[in-house]
């Protein structure tokens, strides 16, 4: 990379401009041509400096959550688990971590679908002996979030007892077109000198009014911006979850004191239970597994000796996107709900249990 790369990277996190001729305005402002700014741009996603060119989106906003889910699994049952928690729409990641919970996911949910249900609804028919939902309670750090915060503000806390009604009114401001508009920018930014106009041509509207609404989008918070991904971890880097046992009343001095270390890509709180006591989940990243367990000691360095767990990555099965206003989502949770009817009683953030075999 040379200095002009490095100030393009600098720009295109900060969001490419909701302009006409988006890269021809940014090619002005470092002083070379439209076509030499989107040949770098080819190149650095290449060469695995920047990811996917996209819209960042507040998934909340538009009326999602999600939650990390771990599963236990005997040995002659983890496969057939992992294939029935791979096949769900509603997973967007699933690996297994050596650990005696051994199975670990995302789920993203609409907020008409509360993500609870959606967790019991897995435990029950992957055959899973033990399940524990473990949402974000509060960020430290974020991927990037140096460059600009993919979620929310990092150090915010999530709004665990805000009613799933609120996320749905959200999602019912959005009109057809802005959703279509949200699910094509999810898919990722065309790398071409009019990406708006090839946009409106995909949805059938005026190159104007697409401008226009991908403005109104980013002022009312549905989307941050448009701009790089960028690639942290090079694909031949280890990438270590690491978690510590920190009692509440210090988890704040602790999670920003790690979140201040370089080579650490997330720090978040997360709930602890009897059967799992950790309370702090850092990811950290190096040329290595010993790289990450040197971080791991000097971190210690920092913050004191506190219980902590290496949570060494067996194997990834899926990482994927949940697509946005999907009607796959729909249609399987429609049939979800006729299987397993929903229960209020589970449906408490603040009340999470262990769910186990009956």
């Amino acid at each position: 990379m040379d200095d002009l790369d490095r100030a393009l990277v600098t720009l295109l996190t900060d969001g490419v401009p909701l302009q006409a001729r988006p890269f021809r305005t940014l090619g002005d402002r470092l002083g070379i041509d439209e076509a030499e700014v989107l040949l770098r741009i080819s190149r650095l996603r290449d060469e695995r400096v920047i990811g996917k060119l996209g819209a960042v989106i507040d998934a909340r906003k538009i009326g999602y959550r999600s939650t990390l889910v771990a599963m236990k699994f005997s040995k002659d049952r983890l496969e057939e688990g992992i294939r029935i928690i791979h096949d769900q729409p509603a997973v967007n990641y699933c690996c297994e971590r050596q650990h005696d919970i051994n199975l670990w996911f995302t789920v993203v949910s609409p907020a008409k679908y509360p993500v609870e249900d959606c967790v019991h609804h897995l435990h029950r028919i992957s055959g899973s002996e033990k399940t524990l939902m473990m949402p974000v309670l509060k960020r430290y750090k974020s991927d990037s979030e140096q460059r600009w915060n993919f979620f929310r503000e990092v150090g915010k806390e999530e709004n665990l007892q805000a009613s799933r009604q609120e996320y749905i009114q959200e999602e019912s401001l959005l009109n057809g077109e802005e959703k279509a508009i949200i699910q094509d920018l999810q898919q990722g930014f065309l790398l071409t000198d009019t990406p708006f106009r090839r946009l409106a041509g995909r949805l059938g509207m005026p190159e104007a009014k697409i401008l226009g609404m991908v403005r109104s989008l980013i002022q009312r918070g549905y989307l941050k911006k448009i701009g790089a991904f960028l690639n942290r971890k090079k694909s031949d880097e280890a990438k270590v979850l690491t978690v510590w046992q920190i009692p509440e009343e210090k988890q704040d001095e602790i999670g920003n004191k790690i979140s201040m270390v370089r080579e650490v890509g997330q720090c978040t709180a997360r709930p602890s239970y009897a059967e799992f006591p950790y309370t702090l989940y850092v990811m950290i990243e190096g040329k290595d597994s010993f790289a990450c367990e040197m971080v791991s000691r000097e971190i210690e360095k920092k913050i004191g000796k506190w219980p902590r767990l290496t949570l060494a990555l067996r194997k990834e099965f899926k990482k994927s996107y949940v697509p946005y206003f999907s009607e796959e989502l729909d249609l399987w949770w429609d049939k979800m709900q006729k299987e397993e009817p929903w229960d209020e009683k589970r449906r408490n953030p603040l009340r999470l249990q262990v769910i186990t075999k009956s």
